[in-house]
């Protein structure tokens, strides 16, 4: 397992070789569990073609992604959300994150009683400075929860036919 000097070291090449270009192409070597978020290789290789790299950076062990101005990423929860049948949530950002730009949700924020999976996240820089997240550190998202009046009964739950029903990974829209 490489060392922190030595990780120190390719982020300096890496940096100053590829910030500031656009992915070309994405190949990912391995099986599928070497992207345990993704429905598959293409999937994960879709999502980054055509990105400018802004910067690479590293806090540690921990993996840093810059969202530039005007960027989009679709993302998820590290957490399984399970809504019972008496509950409606709704995913918002957080204040401080917000200030500096930072959208979690476009239009989409309601989690409808019955979901069961990870909650998408939205997440768009509509500020004009580049935004850092640390992978599993930073939390720009809240879920806010209220109470029915009345419970749903099984018919008007979110089913288990629904598109994002027990995804794995956030899904882009087939619907657009």
């Amino acid at each position: 397992m490489a060392e922190l000097p030595e990780i120190e070291i390719a982020r300096r090449d890496l940096d100053k070789e590829i910030t500031g270009r656009r992915v070309k192409m994405v190949d990912v070597p391995g099986t599928k569990k070497a992207l345990p978020a993704m429905r598959s290789k293409q999937q994960f290789a879709d999502l980054l073609v055509g990105k400018k790299v802004v910067s690479v950076s590293r806090d540690g062990t921990l993996l840093l992604f810059d969202l530039g101005p005007d960027e989009f990423i679709l993302a998820e929860t590290l957490e399984r959300v399970v809504i019972p049948n008496d509950l409606v949530g709704f995913v918002e950002g957080r204040s401080s994150w917000a200030r500096v730009g930072l959208s979690i949700h476009v239009t989409a924020p309601k989690i409808d009683p019955g979901f069961d999976g990870k909650i998408a996240l939205e997440i768009k820089n509509v500020g004009s400075a580049n935004i850092q997240l640390a992978a599993l550190d930073d939390q720009p998202a809240q879920i806010l929860f209220m109470r029915l009046t009345t419970p749903l009964t099984p018919d008007q739950l979110y089913g288990e036919d629904e598109l994002f029903q027990h995804q794995s990974a956030p899904l882009p829209s087939s619907d657009h």
